[in-house]
């Protein structure tokens, strides 16, 4: 069974200290208001967070097919069917701008077992920019692989460590390197900088419960320290958040091992209360 939520307003602080060494005064994620009107939008960061007994690697198709997206790239694995037509395809859409290229081994008479598919991906219409795609980040977390036997708490904390580090890191890197493109320059003219960051968690099994745990413990703002050696300016990553879905989260807990016994029948009502 699959659920998929909004990420809750009311995540709690209870282990708030442990969350990231970069946050600053801790305010819940969920109650980060809406990217202020005019404020030019950072990078929205996509977090895929595996399961029991997993590795990032589980969540690597997905991944690849979110990048796939966001680069203009789209898998094709339809098989055309007109048993007419037995000739090499190469057919513009023009609804949906992509190139979809079909092939069969030379056959006259077009059988439809004997097409192949020649090309596995489609390739954007060349009117689309770089600019005018989404800024998305897809990371898959590595720090419960091989760990995931110690508790929700355990991997919860080491996802909202992870998720913290990454982020940091990825606006040092940005800034480093608009930095080196304004030819040294300094940024923010020595003023403090201000980053909205939109994120999204993705959890598979166990890896939802680690992302709903992670949520309590992630603050609302990160602070990025100011570097000497780069002539960077210092500042703060307020994080927005976006979207959290899980598949196949067994947020009621697992059948016969609950804390209280909880019958059948009375999970679907419960799923329905929790869900509004």
């Amino acid at each position: 069974r699959s659920k998929s939520m909004a990420v809750p307003s009311s995540v709690t602080a209870s282990s708030a200290s442990t969350a990231a060494a970069a946050a600053v005064q801790f305010k819940p994620l969920g109650s980060v208001p809406p990217i202020p009107p005019g404020t030019t939008a950072g990078p929205h960061y996509v977090f895929l967070v595996h399961g029991w007994l997993g590795n990032e690697q589980e969540m690597a198709y997905l991944g690849t097919a979110l990048e796939d997206v966001v680069a203009g790239r789209v898998l094709s694995t339809s098989i055309e069917n007109d048993q007419q037509d037995g000739n090499n395809k190469d057919d513009r859409d023009e609804d949906d701008g992509f190139v979809h290229v079909m092939a069969n081994d030379g056959n006259e008479e077009g059988d439809v077992d004997e097409q192949q598919e020649a090309s596995v991906a489609s390739v954007a219409s060349d009117e689309e920019s770089q600019e005018d795609r989404p800024d998305i980040v897809v990371h898959k977390p590595s720090c419960n692989n091989g760990r995931t036997t110690d508790g929700i708490a355990a991997g919860g904390t080491r996802l909202a460590e992870e998720v913290a580090e990454f982020i940091v890191n990825d606006i040092r890197d940005r800034r480093k390197r608009r930095q080196i493109e304004n030819e040294g320059e300094a940024q923010d003219d020595g003023h403090d900088f201000e980053e909205h960051v939109t994120v999204s968690f993705v959890g598979n099994s166990l890896g939802g419960l680690y992302s709903r745990y992670a949520l309590s413990l992630l603050p609302s703002e990160l602070r990025l320290d100011a570097s000497e050696e780069d002539n960077a300016s210092s500042g703060t990553i307020i994080l927005h958040p976006n979207t959290f879905c899980t598949t196949a989260t067994p947020h009621l807990g697992c059948s016969s091992n609950t804390y209280i016994p909880v019958p059948r029948f009375a999970e679907r009502a419960i799923g329905r209360v929790l869900d509004v």
